[in-house]
């Protein structure tokens, strides 16, 4: 049993309850949905609904019960990512999110290349990124590995954790306390496992990641749970084909200093490829700027165009459709 505050109702939220008139309704959080259905976590104990018609509950999601009727409050942020690269379905994967926790494993080579695709998602959820390496006792050059996420990743706040040393925990749990946070990364990035640091308890399963490095699938479903020191925490399914939906400012707050500089470009439309007068390609070649940081960011750009495309291409064969 919970009260609302530690299921996340703050002050904001509960005038908001009060100006819908939901007062005398049951109010709850949700923390998993499966099967077509729904559990919010009330102050009477956990309450299951049925989550086949609108509105549609995702976990994090803020809602009232009366009379066998749901309301679902609205969302502040929303976690929100194409099904992969070739499927273009909007799903969300949680809402009212605080900090969205970018999980990379140390046992592997890093990418930062991968951790700049989940950041983007991060800024296109409206939520703030932090970008945790896991398994820093089995680094082999923690401080390079440390600095080069954090070139690569201008103005994100990046961490390093061991949940077998205890290393930098204490300054994780500060950084989350009283929020609520999603743990995106892949399968085997030990997102289950820091989870259960978090709460002080073995509350999700755990496995080995493969012999070639790929996580295994330990979670099947997202799921909701409070810190026992404030704030909750959802462990979302590994994401093997994360992209960005690119509805929101992700690319432009993730790259915000490249955005920046190339507003000084000498024609509006440059491409920063070939085009004269290029203040991204200037510093490439005088080395203020790193060749594969400004090609990551022209990548981004590139996926978020093609997706904008397709997009308007399916949207004129639907009224094509329609016309005939």
């Amino acid at each position: 049993m919970s009260d609302l505050t530690s299921l996340g109702f703050d002050v904001d939220r509960l005038r908001e309850v009060d100006a819908a008139g939901r007062g005398a309704a049951t109010l709850g959080r949700v923390i998993r949905v499966d099967r077509g259905m729904a559990t919010l976590e009330t102050v009477e104990g956990p309450l299951r609904v049925d989550n086949v018609a609108d509105p549609f509950l995702v976990v994090g999601d803020f809602a009232a019960i009366s009379d066998g009727a749901t309301y679902r409050f609205e969302r502040r942020t929303e976690l929100v990512r194409r099904s992969g690269y070739r499927r273009d379905e909007r799903q969300v994967m949680a809402a009212n999110v605080d900090v969205i926790v970018v999980v990379r494993a140390l046992d592997t080579q890093l990418s930062v290349k991968r951790l700049a695709t989940l950041v983007v998602i991060a800024h296109d959820s409206r939520a703030v990124p932090l970008v945790v390496l896991t398994k820093s006792d089995v680094a082999t050059d923690l401080d390079a590995t440390i600095a080069e996420a954090r070139d690569g990743l201008p103005g994100v706040e990046v961490l390093s954790v061991s949940a077998t040393t205890g290393e930098g925990l204490e300054t994780l749990k500060a950084r989350l306390l009283g929020k609520t946070v999603v743990l995106l990364g892949e399968s085997g990035a030990g997102k289950s496992t820091l989870t259960n640091v978090l709460l002080g308890e073995e509350h999700l399963a755990t496995t080995e990641v493969r012999r070639d490095g790929q996580g295994r699938h330990t979670t099947t479903h997202r799921e909701l749970v409070t810190l026992p020191h404030g704030g909750a925490i959802i462990d979302t399914p590994g994401i093997r084909e994360a992209a960005a939906i690119g509805e929101g400012e992700g690319v432009e707050l993730a790259f915000a200093d490249l955005t920046e500089l190339e507003a000084t470009c000498r024609f509006s439309d440059c491409t920063h490829r070939s085009t004269p007068g290029c203040a991204l390609a200037a510093g490439v070649q005088s080395g203020e700027l790193d060749a594969n940081y400004v090609a990551r960011y022209l990548q981004e750009l590139d996926e978020r165009a093609a997706f904008a495309e397709r997009l308007e291409q399916r949207e004129r064969l639907a009224k094509r459709g329609r016309r005939r």
